[in-house]
């Protein structure tokens, strides 16, 4: 997923509708991407193991753009 993308994105109704990816993040806890989208809603997909590792290597940039992830103190 790469912010500034066109994906498929729940709209009105539960229909899908293209809709551009306009900010997210990684819940490491449960394994999810939460995105954002132009038309308002906010969903959750999983990720492979493979893609948190990814993830955990370059969380600011993993999604195509600098977005600086939040870290715990």
């Amino acid at each position: 997923m790469k912010i500034g993308q066109i994906y498929m994105a729940p709209g009105p109704g539960g229909k899908e509708i293209p809709d551009r990816l306009t900010s997210a993040t990684v819940d490491t806890g449960s394994g999810e991407m939460i995105l954002g989208f132009d038309n308002g809603w906010i969903c959750r997909a999983p990720m492979s193991q493979a893609k948190l590792n990814d993830y955990g290597e370059s969380p600011d940039t993993f999604f195509g753009a600098h977005l600086q992830q939040w870290k715990p103190p």
